[in-house]
């Protein structure tokens, strides 16, 4: 028996009838708003296309999509993907975070939900969780997803240093700017400009903010 499903207005989602065995297409009985699951690549597709069109209505499209699709295919990696990207961008932290676990549990992108889990969890000032999700990645099991997946390490390691400062460790977060300093260097890239600077500024005064941003201005 499928779970009670929600439209993004808030009502019960019904299957149309004819598909109560083998429901594919849901429809609200107050709002216009109605789902049909094609094959789960085309659905999957519209989903996606619904949460890179960065509107509140459409994450939350997105996400009655996504849940509707788990409650015919539970469990499904793909679509635990597509429902944490449209809760994160709601701010939906908590959710997000369960869906990203899913991810990584299942080894479905797991660097990239390790490191979107790793975020939700600095939203939430959850700093440590945050840390060592960045940590699997820069140094843990998740190493090799730096290789196969999109995601780049010194991105994460600027992520890691900025919770650092959040979290008081003011010391590994300036090992952690200095380090992607000294590699700007070695490609000729300077060694710290614009945000950066400004963060190694940050982690030398002990997270006073306003007096890094003074000299930052100023340099």
């Amino acid at each position: 028996m499928l779970p009670t499903l929600l439209c993004v207005c808030g009502q019960t989602l019904h299957p149309k009838k004819g598909f109560l065995w083998n429901p594919r297409t849901f429809s609200c009985p107050v709002c216009s708003f109605t789902v049909h699951l094609e094959t789960e690549g085309a659905t999957l597709d519209k989903a996606t296309q619904l949460v890179d069109k960065d509107t509140k209505e459409s994450w939350d499209k997105a996400v009655a999509y996504a849940s509707i699709a788990l409650a015919v295919t539970p469990d499904s990696p793909p679509w635990k993907w597509v429902r944490a990207f449209a809760l994160d961008e709601l701010k939906q932290y908590p959710f997000a975070i369960s869906d990203w676990t899913a991810c990584i549990e299942a080894r479905y992108r797991a660097g990239s939900s390790a490191m979107k889990r790793g975020v939700a969890y600095w939203e939430t000032g959850n700093y440590e969780n945050a840390i060592r999700d960045f940590d699997s990645i820069l140094y843990g099991d998740l190493f090799p997803c730096l290789r196969s997946e999109p995601i780049n390490q010194f991105d994460i390691l600027m992520m890691r240093g900025r919770v650092l400062c959040d979290a008081g460790r003011f010391d590994e977060a300036a090992r952690d700017f200095d380090t992607i300093a000294e590699a700007r260097g070695r490609i000729g890239a300077g060694t710290a400009t614009g945000k950066l600077a400004y963060w190694q500024l940050v982690a030398r005064y002990r997270g006073d903010k306003d007096k890094a941003k003074q000299e930052w201005l100023h340099t």
